[in-house]
């Protein structure tokens, strides 16, 4: 999209727009950890007189690669963990940077941040009235059905068994039918039912921690103090 016609979007009368992680500020198949952030983000703010406002999800950095990889087998791609993973290598995957970028751009005032490790203590309710108390929306009322959450067709993550047929399978049929695939393979196989995919080892995993160890911490004191009860999954301590 040109800057002129996002332009043209942004000036809709009362329009309002949603951008995502994965189509407008990260690329998933070629990551460059949200560097483009900044930039973006001064882009779109001369555009418009509105004012621009971030709700930024951060998650500890093994499970977004592996989320990351997850969702490439999600949209019908088969390629192994190894090849996917091997491009965050040489990142700096630092949530506080990011935040630091974008609250130059915007103010601090204007960027939220919350972990998305939190929703297993806060539970599915708690988390999106967090998120509509970031959009500036009273949610205190908002109640979500129970069976939505457990419900077989809701949009899970595949399970080990899933990635294995997933890799195997996708390559065979269209790409048209994969979509029928995934909804195959999400009512049947995803982590609601079945083990989660073994992908980073636990080694491994301590060891991307520890590399992000100082930068998780100040994540957790400058940008996201009222959800340090979450920090640990980031592999940090804030006591």
């Amino acid at each position: 999209m040109s800057k002129r016609d996002f332009g043209q979007l942004v000036d809709r009368d009362a329009s309002r727009v949603l951008l995502t992680n994965e189509n407008f500020l990260e690329n998933f198949r070629k990551p460059r950890f949200y560097r483009n952030a900044k930039v973006a983000l001064s882009w779109i703010s001369d555009l418009s007189d509105d004012p621009l406002s971030i709700v930024l999800f951060t998650r500890s950095q093994p499970d977004y690669i592996e989320s990351m990889y997850m969702q490439r087998l999600h949209l019908g791609e088969s390629i192994a963990f190894d090849e996917a993973s091997v491009k965050y290598a040489n990142l700096n995957m630092s949530w506080a940077s990011i935040l630091d970028d974008v609250s130059d751009v915007l103010g601090r005032e204007s960027v939220t941040s919350i972990p998305y490790e939190a929703v297993k203590r806060v539970g599915a309710t708690g988390y999106y009235r967090a998120f509509l108390a970031a959009c500036g929306v009273d949610g205190t009322t908002y109640e979500i059905p129970a069976e939505m959450e457990t419900s077989r067709s809701a949009n899970r993550s595949y399970s080990g068994e899933a990635m294995k047929l997933a890799l195997a399978i996708n390559p065979l049929i269209p790409r048209q039918k994969r979509k029928v695939f995934r909804k195959y393979l999400q009512e049947n196989y995803s982590t609601a039912t079945h083990p989660k995919a073994e992908l980073f080892s636990e080694a491994e995993r301590a060891t991307i921690l520890e590399l992000y160890a100082e930068e998780n911490l100040r994540l957790f004191v400058e940008h996201m103090p009222d959800w340090r009860e979450d920090a640990a999954a980031y592999g940090v301590s804030t006591t």
